[in-house]
């Protein structure tokens, strides 16, 4: 890990803070200073599910992702993903296109990343074929967003 910090490990403020190492190895995920909330879960399960990495960066990222868990009870679960297939399977129950979890807020009316909404449409053609159509009223009372509705009327079009 020391080795993918390079020369900015002299930059990190002391004690080095493991929210602090995943911001200078990970710049691009945009969730280190933002506020927890939907939004930034959304954000980050999105960002964290479309990456595999080394076991040691798990470790890592789920020290950071441990620490928002613990900052908001009602998200707690989309923090403990582990891995970036977990990311992806806790995304899907937010969404509610893996089946009703209330104990989560509504996902926020936000766009979905581009290679996030191609998978979110391969997962609900699977289920317009599985259920011959009808899983869009489901989707609906489930309290889906309207950008998954958008999805899913299109994945229910095709089939």
């Amino acid at each position: 890990m020391i080795e993918g910090l390079g020369a900015s490990i002299s930059t990190l403020s002391r004690p080095i803070s493991p929210r602090e190492i995943a911001a200078t190895m990970f710049p691009d995920c945009g969730c280190w200073t933002a506020s927890i909330g939907p939004v930034h879960a959304s954000r980050w399960l999105q960002w964290r599910c479309q990456r595999q990495l080394a076991p040691h960066l798990e470790i890592l990222l789920n020290a950071v992702s441990e620490q928002w868990a613990a900052q908001s009870p009602a998200l707690h679960d989309l923090y403990k993903a582990g891995s970036g297939d977990g990311a992806w399977e806790c995304l899907k129950r937010f969404l509610r296109i893996a089946g009703a979890d209330v104990s989560l807020p509504p996902f926020p009316d936000e766009t979905l990343d581009e290679d996030i909404s191609r998978r979110v449409y391969s997962e609900l053609v699977e289920r317009a074929l599985e259920t011959q159509g009808a899983f869009f009223e489901g989707l609906a009372s489930l309290g889906a967003g309207t950008e998954i509705l958008k999805l899913a009327a299109r994945a229910a079009a095709a089939f």
